[in-house]
């Protein structure tokens, strides 16, 4: 991803990505808590979190067929 960082946005700053008004590339990494939460981390260097990414396709894919169903069949 890359954007640039808001001024409230204090995962990326902690994360020391950059500071606010910086415009950064970062992806995710992180781990699934014992519960099955996701636990995401921004990062510059770290291998990347599968998990985040699969996630994240799937709720798409979920707005996507609402969309889809909605829809009128023509």
């Amino acid at each position: 991803m890359t954007q640039r960082i808001p001024v409230n946005n204090k995962a990326l700053v902690n994360a020391g990505i950059g500071k606010p008004g910086d415009v950064v590339t970062y992806y995710y990494t992180g781990s699934i808590s014992k519960r099955g939460a996701l636990k995401n981390i921004p990062t510059q260097n770290k291998p990347y979190f599968p998990e985040y990414y699969i996630s994240e396709i799937h709720k798409l894919k979920e707005e996507v067929d609402t969309i889809v169903q909605k829809e009128p069949v023509v």
